[in-house]
C-alpha cells in the first residue's frame, strides 16, 4: 500500500521540514506527508501544502492528526478501489474486443451472405461474402445507409445456382 505507517517527528530549522516534504513527494509520490509545525497560521499551512504535504496540523491542535490520518487512509482505500475498478473495466473491454474479433472471423469465414439492415436502413454488419458479391470492401458497406445490400433471387442464381433451390420458400429473414 502506498501509505507509510510511521510518523516521524523532525525539528529542522529554516526550510528543513519543507525540503524533506518535497524530497519524500519527489521520490515516493504515493506516500502521504503530514506537515506538523509549531508555526500557527494560514500562511504556514499554505507553505507546507505547497511543498507537497498532504495535510497540515499545527502542534497546538495535534488532536486533528488522528482525523487527518483516518481521512487519508479512506482516500487511499478509495483510490485503490478506483484503480481496481479501472483494471477490471480494461480487462472486460479487452475480453469484449477479443470476442468481437473472434465472432467477426467466424462470420467472415461463412460463405453465405450475412448482413444486417437496421430500421434506419444502415448496415451495422456485412460479411466478406456479401462484400465480394458487391465488389466492395466490407468497410465501405458497413454502417452505411442505403448501401444497396439486398440480395434477390437473380443474384443468388448467378453466384450459387445450387443454393437457389428453396429460396422462394425461405426468403431473407428479418429480425
Amino acid at each position: 500500500r502506498p501509505f507509510v505507517r510511521r510518523l516521524t517527528a523532525a525539528a529542522a530549522p529554516g526550510d528543513g521540514g519543507m525540503a524533506a516534504s518535497r524530497w519524500v513527494r519527489g521520490g515516493w509520490p504515493g506516500v502521504r506527508v503530514f506537515g506538523i509545525s509549531g508555526t500557527v497560521g494560514e500562511e504556514a499551512a499554505i507553505v507546507c501544502l505547497s511543498a507537497g504535504a498532504t495535510d497540515y496540523v499545527p502542534t497546538q491542535r495535534l488532536q486533528r492528526l488522528g482525523r487527518a490520518v483516518a481521512r487519508e487512509l479512506r482516500e487511499v482505500e478509495e483510490q485503490e478501489k478506483l484503480r481496481q475498478a479501472e483494471t477490471k473495466r480494461k480487462r472486460a473491454e479487452q475480453a469484449i474486443s477479443q470476442q468481437r474479433t473472434f465472432l467477426r472471423q467466424i462470420i467472415d469465414l461463412d460463405p453465405n451472405f450475412i448482413f444486417i439492415t437496421d430500421r434506419l436502413g444502415r448496415h451495422p454488419l456485412v460479411n466478406t461474402a456479401t462484400a465480394r458479391l458487391y465488389g466492395a470492401p466490407v468497410e465501405s458497406l458497413t454502417g452505411q445507409k442505403g448501401a444497396g445490400v439486398k440480395l434477390d433471387t437473380g443474384q443468388l442464381a448467378k453466384l450459387h445456382p445450387d443454393r437457389l433451390a428453396g429460396t422462394d420458400q425461405h426468403p431473407q429473414k428479418s429480425i
